[in-house]
């Protein structure tokens, strides 16, 4: 994992999990159910409820938090080192309502405010920002420089009682692979609980 990504994922944990909580689970989505299928180079994650056309297995499932009723996953990332980039998707349960559209634009609005507050001190530039949406769901794109060609793209969403964070980084010569990228970021889906 790139040493650029930490500050992002602490910005990401300090933000979504002082809001956060866990959520009944309709199945024991314990570490013995994690199997992922492939369907079309797509990676599905029934622990986080996630669908994105990457390859069917991750680098990594890093558990950040489990409910201690059933110990089903209710923060994590997974990770995966391509030649187009690095990705990493985060996920966190919330708690709150089924439409609670003020929650999820407050936490929006948080974890931008806190990633484009951070980028100086790591160099870096906003390119551009946009709001974004899955569905009926709120989201926001951020575009970062960093020094040495790093390109960094970032998704979050606020979908099905979860906050997301989709990234991508990509340094030097995986640049000409944006385009790409791009492709796969679109692709991403959530999936019902």
């Amino acid at each position: 994992m790139s040493s650029k990504r930490i500050p992002f994922l602490i910005a990401l944990i300090g933000t979504v999990l002082t809001v956060s909580a866990t959520q009944p689970s309709t199945s024991a989505n314990n570490a013995s159910n994690l199997a992922h299928k492939s369907a079309d180079k797509e990676f599905i994650a029934p622990e986080a409820g996630f669908t994105i056309k990457l390859p069917d297995k991750s680098d990594n499932l890093i558990i950040l938090a489990r409910d201690p009723r059933d110990q089903h996953i209710t923060a994590g990332m997974r990770t995966w080192n391509l030649k187009q980039g690095e990705f990493i998707i985060t996920f966190t349960e919330l708690n709150s309502g089924p439409d609670d559209q003020r929650l999820k634009q407050v936490m929006l609005s948080s974890h931008r405010n806190t990633t484009v507050s951070g980028l100086p001190a790591r160099e870096g530039e906003l390119l551009s920002e946009q709001a974004l949406n899955l569905g009926e769901d709120p989201g926001w794109e951020l575009r970062a420089r960093y020094p040495n060609d790093v390109l960094f793209i970032e998704r979050i969403y606020c979908a099905n009682h979860r906050f997301y964070q989709i990234t991508a980084t990509l340094e030097g010569d995986q640049r000409k692979h944006e385009a790409e990228v791009i492709k796969i970021l679109e692709s991403f889906n959530v999936v019902a609980k």
